[in-house]
């Protein structure tokens, strides 16, 4: 990479001829454009996002599903406030923000559905998203979800996450930023991004289980303050959870980790 300072992705990568220049305009979304686009459903992201204030999701079916090649979301250091229903736990449960499946989906099953259709179901390349925190006011995740990315986003693709904080209570095998096997066979280039809130079971603090797997990771300047329940390990070891990272973070992978940290406490709940 002759530009790795390029925080919006390579935009000067080689590209064969049909494919044309990457667009560089932005969707602006506030909550009027949430109101209005986004009621109880979720938006197809096909050109890059800019938020320009504060939004509050109250849906977990409202999320952006990545649908192009180099995109960039950015949140312009506001707040994604995820406010669901607070006694239902079926709509209660959080999927994650971000969905990247469709670039190859059976059926093009993936580009509506809240779950993961097939592992098999091929990301979008070249995915960044930047510049905002999230609130799990009224929320928590499912297993194997992420509060940024879903099970599976993007299978073998390239995802740069920066500048993102997170708050909010983790589930089984998920963790603040990434789903279970997100960039799977890929890249996950995380950069000054943080968590505060509990940790549970398998998960970890900034990144999950197989995050990525048989890929690379780079993880720099981010830390979590969170605390992890690790009760599980001491009765059975097929449990294993951490304040940074998780069970099986980056298997098989090429794993950097610089300048990171955490300051949460690490010990049984009970």
């Amino acid at each position: 990479d002759y530009y790795p300072n390029e925080t919006s992705g390579n935009l000067y990568r080689w590209k064969l001829a049909y494919e044309g220049p990457d667009d560089e305009s932005f969707v602006e979304i506030d909550q009027s454009f949430v109101d209005l686009h986004m009621d109880n459903t979720n938006y197809q992201m096909t050109s890059n996002v800019k938020l320009i204030g504060d939004i509050e999701l109250k849906h977990n079916t409202q999320f952006f599903n990545v649908r192009k090649h180099n995109l960039i979301f950015d949140g312009s250091g506001f707040t994604i406030t995820l406010n669901y229903h607070k006694t239902n736990t079926t709509t209660a449960t959080h999927y994650g923000l971000f969905k990247n499946q469709s670039a190859c989906s059976w059926n093009n099953n993936a580009n509506t559905s809240l779950t993961v259709v097939s592992s098999s179901d091929v990301g979008y390349n070249n995915v960044v998203l930047k510049n905002f925190k999230v609130f799990g006011k009224a929320a928590w995740t499912a297993n194997n979800y992420g509060w940024i990315t879903s099970y599976y986003f993007g299978l073998g693709s390239t995802l740069y996450l920066e500048n993102i904080q997170v708050k909010g209570s983790n589930n089984n095998n998920t963790s603040a930023l990434v789903g279970k096997n997100t960039s799977y066979r890929g890249v996950l280039i995380v950069r000054k991004c943080s968590f505060h809130g509990y940790i549970y079971k398998d998960g970890g603090g900034l990144l999950g289980v197989n995050t990525p797997y048989e890929g690379l990771l780079i993880m720099e300047e981010s830390f979590s303050t969170g605390s992890a329940d690790i009760g599980y390990v001491l009765s059975s070891q097929s449990h294993r959870g951490g304040n940074l990272v998780g069970s099986n973070t980056g298997t098989n992978s090429k794993v950097v980790i610089k300048n990171c940290y955490s300051s949460g406490y690490v010990g049984s709940q009970s």
